[in-house]
């Protein structure tokens, strides 16, 4: 944004100056210091006339933000002499609270009819958010602005003279029809489409691609918006929608499964009375299948209670012990070792459900356990991330994910357990993002899984606990 600032503060004609609003000069654009000679730290006021002191404050002070005014003043010029009928247009700045002030003649049309200076235009399209791409009728380009750098990681020198169908080949899952698009374009004048780019560091970002004919240049006109955030919000909000209704189906199933379960448990002990041994072998199945059922029951019971309103302030680090103590015996009987880690040398307190915490930790947990071999490591640990942020991570040694199972771990469901439920992820990536954070899953194939809850830090109004109590191991 300060470059665009910059770009178009110096990219003009005019005299521009940015002043305060008791008059003194900021900072002055080439054109003014060649027309006024001021420069910053002198008061603009002195080069008006007596007569227009009073003026020239009032038209300062009537300045707000999102109000613009317009008024002629007189002024001498830095050689001695003066000009007449000079128009002022003050615009109200609101990053350091200053005016900006463009200077034309008052006779000027505002028409656009005279002095017309295409340069000006050039520098609106070089700097605008968007990214421009411009082609031609055989589909090579010939100009494109310089938000190719944000939108393509590259400088628009680069991909001139290339074919517009390059270009798109670089949206992997793009709708690379382009004679349907040629088409769209000859039937009404213009075609759109949604596309997907990967960034070099892993991203994916989501472009809507809109594109018109210029007759007067002979030109098609690409438009690329970046529409990633909306894009992430609607599906944030589709996930949330889902596991709502999860939540509803989860209540009824769980209470009929439960009325049925009773009634096989209480049979189940009445046949163990006067069972045999291979009579026994068979109960064991079934208890052991009801055991399963009943964890199943348990995580559908979590999802279909209503979320708990009530945030309190509780310590991070001494949650992560509690769960390590709880899931000990599990990861011994696995032949697993545990290790705590507090990164950031202090008790670091969060606002949120402690218990809903410790439950999301337990399945962070239980998850590294069943995909880790025997004699491995599992590690959680707190780093620092920012100064409102902390990373939360539970590491594991085990076999590890592929891609195509990353894109689809927080979907509710999806297990790569034979007799996983795949609810435990969506609980706690929920869990995350109550408490104003995100979940985030890193992992490579036969070397490990890194699960990070990303929180933001209690400030101390709130904590309502220690700040500091030392480094727990």
């Amino acid at each position: 944004m300060m470059e665009t600032f910059e770009f178009l503060f110096e990219d003009t004609d005019d005299a521009i100056m940015m002043v305060k609003q008791d008059s003194l000069c900021l900072r002055a654009n080439s054109a003014a210091k060649s027309l006024f000679g001021i420069s910053p730290g002198e008061r603009m006021d002195m080069l008006l006339p007596l007569s227009e002191h009073q003026l020239w404050m009032q038209f300062l002070n009537s300045i707000k933000p999102g109000k613009k005014v317009t008024s002629l003043f007189n002024l001498r010029l830095v050689e001695g002499g003066a000009v007449t009928g000079l128009e002022a247009t003050g615009s109200f700045f609101r990053q350091n609270s200053s005016v900006i002030v463009r200077f034309r003649p008052a006779n000027r049309s505002r028409s656009g009819q005279t002095d017309f200076n295409p340069h000006h235009y050039s520098g609106i399209f070089r700097h605008a958010l968007n990214c421009f791409v411009l082609f031609d009728r055989a589909g090579i380009i010939r100009d494109a602005n310089n938000r190719t750098g944000f939108f393509f990681e590259r400088p628009p020198e680069s991909i001139i003279g290339l074919k517009v169908l390059e270009l798109r080949s670089l949206f992997h899952d793009a709708d690379n029809d382009y004679e349907r698009m040629s088409e769209m374009m000859k039937l009404e004048g213009k075609a759109e489409t949604k596309c997907t780019y990967l960034a070099e560091d892993g991203s994916e970002r989501h472009y809507h691609i809109y594109t018109i004919f210029d007759e007067d240049s002979d030109l098609y006109v690409m438009t690329i918006r970046d529409d990633t955030e909306k894009v992430e919000l609607k599906y944030q909000m589709e996930r949330r929608e889902n596991l709502s209704a999860l939540g509803q189906l989860a209540a009824s199933i769980a209470h009929e499964m439960k009325n049925g379960m009773t009634s096989i448990r209480g049979f189940t002990e009445l046949i163990k009375i006067s069972a045999d041994e291979t009579t026994m072998s068979y109960i064991d199945v079934i208890d052991s299948e009801m055991g399963r059922m009943e964890a199943l029951m348990r995580e559908f019971l979590l999802l279909s209670k209503p979320t708990s309103k009530e945030q309190l302030p509780f310590p991070l680090f001494r949650t992560i012990c509690e769960v390590a103590t709880i899931m000990g015996p599990q990861c011994m009987q696995r032949g697993m070792t545990i290790f705590k880690e507090n990164h950031t040398d202090k008790e670091v307190t969060v606002v949120g459900n402690p218990q809903r915490m410790k439950q999301s930790l337990i399945n962070l947990v239980k998850n590294a356990v069943e995909a880790s071999e025997r004699g491995t490591r599992l590690m959680l640990s707190i780093e620092n991330y920012d100064d409102g942020h902390v990373l939360l991570a539970v590491t594991d040694e085990g076999k590890g994910m592929t891609e195509l199972q990353l894109k689809q771990v927080f979907m509710p469901f999806f297990t790569t357990k034979r007799e996983g439920t795949g609810l435990g992820l969506p609980f706690a990536l929920e869990t995350a993002e109550l408490m104003g954070g995100h979940l985030f899953a890193k992992s490579v194939p036969n070397k490990g899984t890194r699960i990070e809850m990303l929180l933001p830090v209690a400030s101390a109004e709130v904590e309502g606990i220690p700040a500091k109590v030392g480094k727990v191991i």
